[in-house]
C-alpha cells in the first residue's frame, strides 16, 4: 500500500483538503497501476522551518513497498509540485518530497471487519 503524507505549515479547508486526498489518490493509482482502495494519502498540519522562514511550505513523505523506477518518481515529484505549487501558492524552492521504501513484517488491514496480514515479510 503506497502512503503519501503531505505536512502543510498551513491549514486547508477540509473540502481543500480531501480533494487534495482524492486527485492525489487517483494519480498514484493510475501511474502505479494499483487499485485505488490501496492508496493511503494523509495530510496534516504542522509547524515547518525551512529556509530560513516560516513561509508557506510543504514536506511530504511518499512510503512503498516496492521501489518504483526513477520516471515514476519524476512524474510523482511533477504532479506534487504542479499542485503545490499553483494551487496552494508555496514555492518550489520550499517543498521537499522525500521517497522511502519501507520493510514490513506483518502488515494489517481490515477487509470486511476481518483483520487480513497482507505481507508477512518482504525483503
Amino acid at each position: 500500500m503506497p502512503v503519501i503524507r503531505i505536512d502543510l505549515n498551513f491549514e486547508l479547508e477540509v473540502d481543500q483538503k480531501r480533494m487534495l486526498q482524492k486527485q492525489l489518490s487517483v494519480f498514484i493509482s493510475e501511474i502505479l497501476s494499483k487499485n485505488i482502495t490501496d492508496i493511503m494519502v494523509i495530510v496534516n498540519y504542522n509547524h515547518i522551518f525551512i529556509n530560513g522562514s516560516d513561509d508557506p511550505s510543504a514536506f511530504i513523505e511518499v512510503l512503498y513497498l516496492s521501489n518504483p523506477e526513477i520516471h515514476i518518481k519524476k512524474q510523482i515529484c511533477s504532479w506534487i509540485l504542479e499542485s503545490l505549487r499553483n494551487i496552494y501558492i508555496i514555492d518550489s524552492n520550499r517543498i521537499y518530497i522525500n521517497f522511502r521504501m519501507i520493510e514490513q513484517q506483518d502488515g494489517w488491514r481490515f477487509i470486511k471487519d476481518n483483520a487480513v496480514c497482507q505481507i508477512s515479510k518482504v525483503h
